[in-house]
């Protein structure tokens, strides 16, 4: 900036930076059906708060899983079998639903993969159409700054969701696993835990299948090429079906047809 008087005699000389910032939000599509969006999850809201479950739900016993709160052990059951149970609780059908976005670099290989890309558009794309649909909504997303959005209906939160999924890479060292262990216990009963990923190994599978053993309803959102599946590929989706997760293998850009399409519980046998 330059100034000084009529005349030329004063003149005065300063410089100034400014640097403008421009976020880009995700690329989204519209989603024109979830089968998951279905009439038993449009009963009961819940606070998004922990909360104590409530003792007059029991329904059961079961064998204890690692991860089952203390709170949860049934005493009496373990000590005549010598062995540890959990309780049982009556399964609140909620509308909820907890995204988990895999950005452990591990998964990808390159921060600016494109099956990351595809991964940040889908959750995007889901997110957008639980809010559009007032379904609660939450992300967990871990990397070199972690984020976890707690499930809330508000319009607010897709703009949350969406400055947030424009700034992050897959640059996570935690494995994608330990994430969701990390969080999932601090969900409410009945909420769906959507899970974003690449990576399908036997880790995953088995971790997978335990949250559905402890009645967590888990929706799978498997991002990959477009190629035949390995044995070892196969083996893992029967385990799931056997414990009846849902998957979708996502391997294309276009969602609302993976997801009203036959790519839902696909035969490992294809």
């Amino acid at each position: 900036m330059q100034t000084g008087d009529p005349f030329g005699l004063i003149k005065k000389e300063m410089s100034f930076s400014q640097a403008d910032e421009v976020v880009v939000y995700p690329k989204y599509q519209e989603i024109r059906q979830w089968r998951s969006m279905n009439e038993k999850n449009m009963g009961m809201n819940q606070t998004v708060h922990r909360k104590a479950e409530d003792v007059s739900l029991v329904m059961g016993v079961r064998d204890y899983a690692p991860g089952d709160k203390l709170s949860r052990i049934h005493w009496k059951a373990s000590a005549k079998i010598q062995q540890l149970r959990t309780k049982e609780f009556e399964h609140q059908v909620t509308n909820d639903f907890m995204f988990f976005l895999d950005r452990e670099q591990a998964s990808y290989g390159a921060e600016e993969h494109p099956l990351f890309e595809r991964a940040v558009s889908l959750t995007a794309s889901l997110a957008k159409y639980a809010l559009k649909n007032h379904f609660s909504t939450g992300l967990v997303s871990y990397g070199s700054f972690p984020s976890t959005l707690p499930m809330t209906k508000d319009q607010e939160q897709l703009y949350r969701i969406f400055e947030h999924l424009a700034r992050i890479k897959a640059d996570a060292t935690l494995s994608f696993a330990k994430t969701i262990l990390k969080e999932v216990v601090y969900l409410p009963t009945g909420t769906t835990v959507v899970i974003i990923s690449p990576r399908l190994d036997k880790k995953l599978a088995l971790l997978l299948g335990d949250l559905s053993y402890r009645k967590i309803k888990v929706e799978f959102f498997w991002i990959r090429e477009k190629q035949p599946l390995t044995n070892e590929e196969r083996s893992h989706l029967q385990l799931m079906e056997g414990v009846q997760v849902t998957y979708y293998l996502v391997t294309e850009e276009k969602f609302s047809e993976v997801l009203s399409g036959g790519e839902r519980h696909v035969s490992a046998s294809q």
